[in-house]
Formats: structure tokens, C-alpha cells, sequence
């Protein structure tokens, strides 16, 4: 009797499951991000339509034709490498955090982030959203933790950022080489928006909250509550590791310092490849106008880094057009590895989501420990 009054509620139950509309909900996500999968193989298409539209070909074609072989894979053993410290830089925050993702994983994730911020209008920001959403799809990282560290880890990008932009400056400054570059109000600005990052760790490293204090004095829309709730998570997560942990920021300082190093050797061997030999204070000037090329709001900085090449060097008394040169393998460097990024994108998209498979056995577990209880005490 017990059973046949089960089964009859598990058959109301079933017949009102069409009508539910939170089933229904649940239901959609799989179909979503179906089509957001697709959606990110579809970008490649215009990406690099794109990249042959505004790229030179031709004169790209010419800069690799001379370079060999064995230089071209070494410049891109050191761009693999680039890649590799500044996943780990991730990485490493994540697992402080909590978060057990394999290498490998932070690898493809940090390259599908760079890959939407390079075609993204910005400077390099859009990909966070889906590195953010594809690190919480694991079972050990909480949504709070990946928000955290993916906003610690671009805290540290930008603070890197102006340390060198900053150091680089000065020494240009002091050596008196500035040429035709730009004059102090260009460095002034770059210095107040780079600031801003070190202003808001400083902030959270003292038990304050910025972001958080703005939004309770801010009307914010229902829809855009949780949200804020996140973001007040994150910054407590933040503000909690860097005053009880404060060794993992000299670790992060350090990757971050070895990023910008590697990158640093990259370009210059670049140069050197290209058959440019310049001083260390010329070196700096170009690298520093490439960095600064990609804070600009336009897409992989386009425009901006062509003329920014150029306008380096002509300003130190080299031939503009090694500064074009220098400027198209940058190019074809980035769009190597964005596109990919692209296509790995929609490739993670469509992987089941492991919480929720974890979540489904766990579920699936339970319902076949009540179904033997019940056979039990039949």
C-alpha cells in the first residue's frame, strides 16, 4: 500500500514536470551553450576575414620569406613559453584559491581568453567572462574562487604593466633618446589608468572594499544583483589572501616579472632576426611602444601598433620600415595564436559540463540507494 501511495505521487509529480517552467529552465542550458559553441567557431570566420582585410598580405609574406626556418620556430618556442608562464601565473592563484585544474587546462583557457580579448574592442579585456565560466565548470573551483582569481591575475597583468612602462620610461627620460615619441601628458595618462589596479589592491590589502562600498550607494538593477554579490565575494576572497598569505603575491610578483622578461627576449630577438641591431635604451622604446599599442580600445591594437612601430623608429634614427617589419610578425604572432584560441573555444563549450555530470551521478546515486531502501523495507 505504502508503495502504490509512492507511485502515485511520483506520477503527479511527473505529470506536472512539462509545465514546470525552473525544469524547463534547466533544460535550456545544454541547448545554449550548444549555440554559444558555435557561436565562437563562426567569430574565426569573420576574425580572419578580418586579419587578411586589414593586414597586409603580401608584405607579410615578404617579412617571413626572410626569415629561416630555425628562427621562426624559435620565436615561437619563446612565445609558447610567454604563454606557458603567464597560465601558470593563473594557474597558481587558482590553486592557492582552492581551485585543482589541470595545467594543461589553464593553458587552453588562458589562450581562449587571450584569443576573445584579441578580436574584442578594448584593451585586451573580453575574455575573462569565459575563462571565469569555463574554470567554475570544475567540481573543486566555486565561481567566487574563479571570479577572484581570474580579477587577481588581470590586477597583476596591468600592475606588471606599469612597472615596466614605468621603469622603461625613465630610463628612456633619463638617457635623454626620447626623439619624436611622445611627451610627458601621454606618460602622465598612461601612469593614472595603470594606477588604478595598485589603488584597488592596496585598498582590498587593508580590509577595504571599493568595488562593494560602490555599489550598496549604487541603485542597481534586480537582474544585476547576483552579480554584485559575486563581486563582493571576490573582493573579501581577495582582501582574506592577501592579508593572511602575503608570500603568494611575491610568487605572483615574480611570474609576472618573468613574463614580461621573456616577452622583453622575444622582441629583441625578433630584431635581431630582422637583421635591426639597436641599443639597450632603443630596444626599450620600441618594446615599450608595441606594449603600449595594445592599451589602445581598438581590436589587437590595430592601427596603433603599425604606427607605433614606425613612429619608434623613426624617433631613435632607424629605418621606418623595420618598424613595419617588426610590426607584421607581431601580427602574424598574434593572430597564430587568437585564432586557435577561437576554435578552442567552441570546443570547450561543448564539453559536458563536469559539476553538473558530478552533480547528475550524485543525484542518480541517491535515487538508486532510496529505490534499494524502499525495495528493503518492502
Amino acid at each position: 500500500m505504502r508503495r502504490t501511495h509512492e507511485r502515485s505521487e511520483e506520477e503527479e509529480h511527473a505529470s506536472q514536470l512539462p509545465n514546470d517552467p525552473g525544469i524547463v529552465s534547466r533544460a535550456r542550458p545544454g541547448f545554449v551553450k550548444f549555440r554559444l559553441a558555435w557561436l565562437f567557431w563562426l567569430l574565426v570566420i569573420p576574425a580572419l576575414w578580418w586579419a587578411l582585410r586589414e593586414v597586409p598580405l603580401p608584405q607579410i609574406v615578404d617579412t617571413l620569406a626572410s626569415l629561416r626556418g630555425w628562427q621562426l620556430l624559435a620565436l615561437a618556442a619563446v612565445n609558447v613559453g610567454v604563454l606557458a608562464i603567464f597560465s601558470l601565473r593563473w594557474w597558481f592563484i587558482l590553486r592557492v584559491m582552492g581551485g585543482r585544474i589541470p595545467f594543461s587546462r589553464a593553458v587552453g583557457y588562458h589562450l581562449i581568453g587571450f584569443g576573445v580579448s584579441y578580436f574584442t574592442v578594448g584593451p585586451q579585456i573580453g575574455g575573462e567572462p569565459l575563462q571565469v565560466l569555463l574554470a567554475s565548470r570544475h567540481p573543486s573551483v566555486t565561481l567566487p574562487a574563479a571570479v577572484s582569481s581570474v580579477f587577481l591575475d588581470k590586477v597583476f597583468e596591468l600592475l606588471t604593466n606599469f612597472t615596466f612602462l614605468m621603469v622603461g620610461g625613465l630610463l628612456i627620460l633619463a638617457s635623454g633618446a626620447t626623439g619624436n615619441w611622445p611627451g610627458g601628458v601621454w606618460w602622465v595618462v598612461a601612469a593614472a589608468l595603470l594606477a588604478l589596479p595598485l589603488l584597488h589592491l592596496l585598498a582590498l590589502s587593508r580590509g577595504k572594499f571599493p568595488i562593494t562600498a560602490l555599489m550598496a550607494h549604487s541603485k542597481i538593477p534586480a537582474w544585476l544583483l547576483r552579480a554584485a554579490k559575486l563581486i563582493g565575494q571576490s573582493e573579501e576572497q581577495i582582501s582574506t589572501l592577501l592579508r593572511t598569505r602575503p608570500a603568494v603575491i611575491l610568487v605572483t610578483a615574480a611570474i609576472s616579472a618573468g613574463g614580461w622578461l621573456a616577452m622583453f627576449v622575444e622582441y629583441a630577438l625578433m630584431l635581431r632576426f630582422l637583421g635591426q641591431s639597436i641599443n639597450l635604451v632603443q630596444l626599450m622604446t620600441a618594446f615599450l611602444a608595441s606594449q603600449l599599442a595594445f592599451l589602445t580600445p581598438m581590436p589587437g591594437g590595430l592601427g596603433a601598433l603599425e604606427a607605433g612601430q614606425v613612429l619608434a623608429f623613426s624617433s631613435i634614427g632607424a629605418a621606418a620600415a623595420v618598424g613595419l617589419s617588426a610590426s607584421l610578425v607581431m601580427r602574424v604572432r598574434d593572430l597564430v595564436f587568437g585564432l586557435p584560441g577561437l576554435v578552442l573555444a567552441g570546443n570547450e563549450l561543448r564539453r559536458p559540463d563536469a559539476r553538473a555530470a558530478q552533480s547528475a551521478g550524485t543525484e542518480s546515486t541517491i535515487n538508486s540507494f532510496e529505490k534499494n531502501i524502499i525495495g528493503l523495507e518492502e
